[in-house]
């Protein structure tokens, strides 16, 4: 199947809502004073803002240096008044956007992740994953992807636990009283062990779900994580390290655009490679289809698009160890033939 893509005008509206989200992406804390510095540690230099809070300095983690942050930190430093009408055209794109085509979020996905943004949470290096990062793609793509493939009321934000220790800030707020504010119905989901605590809150009738995500890397372990930058706890998943490695920012298209963070796409795909058949393994049929239609949609794309990265990331997918390959071979069955043939084909020449 030959990807149905946007022209090149509206990929280029998208190209620019991007651009002037991570251009302002610090500029509110402007408002409230203080300064941007940097702090080396290990060896890595890392950007915070400083503010003063009642008397203490209170220091909010940007991100580690790079020319990108560098940008974003000039750019940031734009008067108050300009941000207001940078917001106000960036409505008008977004509305443009959605005309054309592009997904958005039903509303109380939009809202959550919005405040989630605000909170935090996304420039504490958590990543939004599953089917609502799948339908951020198009944008980032420019492609009409398969709607078939990204239909959920999940909503899953996963963050290393390295990264959680490490980053000297955290959410503003708990995300339980985050979730609450956004919906006065959302309830943890109980445990079996209730001294664990919870990772996944959900809305009566099933009407979403919420939840913290952790990579499991060694033994299997069941119990919670701390996530001390989110103030909440991860449940522990295997192969999320593989995904989460290396993420891209995103435009999420509601009201005036929202800067997330989600797997790059070529992680993404192959992961989904790998998640299906362990959900095979678990007697989730119909979830390990929608894996390989979201891998197949992604895949037609990404081997014309961005083959030299595919080709990376699905190489460092078989160097895992013979049972990653064996369950990356198995889901291959399950693509297109010729989209299978290709991956077999990269494989070949990786190993």
């Amino acid at each position: 199947m030959v990807p149905q893509r946007f022209d090149i005008p509206t990929q280029a509206v998208y190209s620019q809502l991007l651009e002037r989200l991570r251009a302002t992406a610090f500029q509110p804390f402007i408002a409230e004073g203080g300064t941007f510095i940097t702090k080396e540690v290990k060896g890595r230099r890392y950007w915070y803002h400083a503010v003063k809070e009642g008397g203490r300095s209170r220091h909010r983690y940007l991100g580690p240096d790079s020319d990108e942050l560098r940008a974003q930190v000039e750019a940031s430093r734009l008067e108050q008044g300009d941000y207001r009408a940078a917001r106000r055209k960036n409505r008008e794109l977004v509305r443009m956007l959605g005309q054309a085509g592009y997904t958005r979020p039903d509303a109380l996905t939009g809202r959550l992740l919005e405040r989630l943004a605000n909170a935090g949470a996304f420039r504490l290096r958590a990543v939004l994953v599953g089917t609502h990062a799948f339908r951020c793609y198009d944008g980032l793509l420019g492609v009409r992807l398969a709607e078939r493939a990204g239909v959920t009321a999940d909503v899953d934000l996963a963050q290393f636990t390295t990264v959680s220790l490490a980053v000297d800030d955290r959410l503003e707020r708990p995300i339980d009283d985050l979730l609450t504010e956004i919906d006065n119905r959302f309830e943890p989901v109980p445990r079996l062990d209730p001294r664990q605590g919870h990772a996944e809150w959900r809305l009566p009738g099933d009407e979403m779900r919420v939840e913290l995500l952790s990579p499991l890397v060694g033994p299997d372990d069941d119990g919670l994580q701390e996530l001390p930058a989110l103030q909440g706890r991860g449940k522990p998943l295997r192969f999320l390290d593989y995904l989460i490695y290396e993420t891209e920012g995103v435009a999420l298209l509601w009201d005036a655009g929202v800067l997330i963070r989600v797997p790059t796409p070529t992680r993404y795909a192959c992961h989904k490679l790998i998640v299906s058949q362990r959900r095979r393994e678990l007697g989730e049929g119909s979830k390990a289809r929608k894996d390989l239609d979201q891998a197949q949609a992604l895949l037609e794309v990404l081997l014309v698009d961005r083959r030299a990265e595919l080709e990376d990331v699905w190489g460092q997918l078989l160097d895992r160890g013979p049972k990653w390959r064996q369950a990356a071979f198995a889901a291959l069955a399950g693509l297109d033939p010729a989209v299978a043939a290709a991956m077999r084909d990269m494989a070949e020449a990786w190993l």
